[in-house]
This record gives C-alpha cells, sequence and structure tokens, in this order.
C-alpha cells in the first residue's frame, strides 16, 4: 500500500519529534515568549533562588505543560492519518514524555524554593515574635507584681467600721420623712389640678362673657361719639346759616 506524499511527510514531521509544532509561540506574562523546550535552559539547575523567579519559572513551565500537550493532541491526530499509527503514537508519546521530562526538574526546583523561602520567613517571623515577647516580659512581670501587692494590700487593710445604730435610725428616719413629705406635695399638686380642671369651664365662660361686654361697651362708646359729632356739626350748620341771615338782612338795611 503506498502512501501519498504529503502523508509521507507528515509523518516524518511527526518523526522527527514535531518540530513544526515545537516552534509555536505562546504569548504570556514573561519576557520572552516561552517555546518548548526552552524552560529548561532558560532555569538551569540551580538559578531559582528568589520567590519572584520561582513565580516566574512556575507560570512559563506551565505554558510549556500545555504547548507540549496541545503538540501531543495535535500529533496523535495526525498518526491516524498514515499507515503506521500504532509506531507513530508510540513516537509522539515518547515526544511528550521527553519533553515533561525537561520540564519537571524546574518546576520542583521552583515549588521547592518557594516552599523554602515561605518556611524562613515564617521562622523569621517567629524569631521576630520571640524577641518582642522577651522585650515585653519584664513590662508584664511588673504589672502582674504591682496587681499582687494590690490584692495583698486590700485583704490586709483593717474591714471598715461598724456604723452607729442611731445615726443609721436617724438617717432612716429622715429619709422616710423626705419621701412622705413628697408624696404629699405630690398629692396637693393632684388635688389643685383637679379642681382647675373643674373650674376651667366657668372661667372659660366668664373669660367669654367679659369679652362680648367689652365690645357691647366698645360699640356704645363708639355710636354715642358719632352721634355727638352728627349734633355738632349740625348746630354748627345752623348757626352759620343764621350768621349769613343777619349779614344779608344788615347789609338791605344798609342799602334802604
Amino acid at each position: 500500500m503506498q502512501i501519498c506524499k504529503p502523508v509521507a511527510a507528515l509523518a516524518l514531521l511527526v518523526f522527527a519529534g514535531g518540530a513544526g509544532a515545537a516552534g509555536a509561540d505562546v504569548p504570556t506574562k514573561s519576557s520572552p515568549p516561552v517555546k518548548i523546550g526552552e524552560v529548561a535552559a532558560r532555569y538551569p539547575s540551580g538559578s531559582i533562588t528568589t520567590v519572584a523567579r520561582a513565580t516566574a519559572a512556575l507560570a512559563d513551565a506551565k505554558v510549556e505543560r500545555l504547548l507540549i500537550e496541545g503538540r501531543f493532541v495535535s500529533d496523535q491526530r495526525a498518526c491516524y492519518q498514515i499507515f503506521f499509527v500504532n509506531h507513530c503514537l508510540e513516537q509522539v508519546g515518547e515526544n511528550r514524555r521527553q519533553a515533561l521530562a525537561l520540564l519537571r526538574p524546574v518546576e520542583i526546583e521552583a515549588g521547592h524554593t518557594q516552599r523554602a523561602i515561605s518556611a524562613t520567613d515564617r521562622d523569621a517571623a517567629i524569631a521576630q515574635r520571640v524577641r518582642e515577647e522577651a522585650l515585653r516580659a519584664p513590662q508584664r512581670a511588673q504589672s502582674e507584681k504591682d496587681y499582687r501587692n494590690k490584692q495583698a494590700a486590700r485583704k490586709a487593710a483593717p474591714p471598715p467600721p461598724t456604723p452607729d445604730p442611731q445615726v443609721v435610725a436617724r438617717s432612716e428616719a429622715e429619709f422616710a420623712r423626705r419621701q412622705a413629705a413628697h408624696a404629699a406635695k405630690l398629692e396637693q399638686l393632684t388635688r389643685q389640678d383637679a379642681i382647675k380642671q373643674e373650674e376651667a369651664p366657668a372661667h372659660i365662660a366668664a373669660f367669654k362673657k367679659k369679652q362680648r361686654d367689652t365690645l357691647t361697651h366698645q360699640q356704645d362708646l363708639a355710636r354715642r361719639k358719632s352721634e355727638k359729632m352728627a349734633r355738632e356739626a349740625q348746630e354748627a350748620a345752623q348757626k352759620d346759616a343764621q350768621r349769613k341771615q343777619q349779614e344779608q338782612a344788615l347789609q338791605k338795611a344798609m342799602k334802604e
């Protein structure tokens, strides 16, 4: 069975380790972009000594692992298009295993560096807390000592004197007298308030009557004043008319 030239060329490409796929670039946060087989060269053994470099190595390794798996799937599809399928699949699997074998030490070293530095930072933080506790220990011990001394002094102090029964009796009697006086005053105020409420309608009626009487008186005064002014005006008019008549009679007599 003959193999067509394009398929045979594809098979040779697969047997060569997927050289076409190996050169594919995937943009990542790292610089330059990651290619298959470059992570191991970029991070040789012993070069990952900081958390930042370990983080970058793991990120690049993750990208390369995705590239390896993507090439593996692509190469598997290509194998099913040629005659020697099984041999092709074995070669593709071996390429994947070798690529991952180069990548795994970088991932292990980066993870170990992260854990080691985290442990170192944690140990440093614990040591700092121990030093701070040691610095605060004398002050805390002094505070505890002062508290114990106050407690001991309080227990050793003599009990308070017993009050005089006569003084207590007088105080209680005075308190009872004040309470009774206060209650009597409240009762008196309550009675006065009740009386005021009973008398309120009569006071209101008297006040309204007074207002009506005042209004009537004011109206009567105004009426009387108006009548007086009218009479005075009428009398003045009559006197003026009489004066004019007398003047006319006098002028008439003088002419005769």
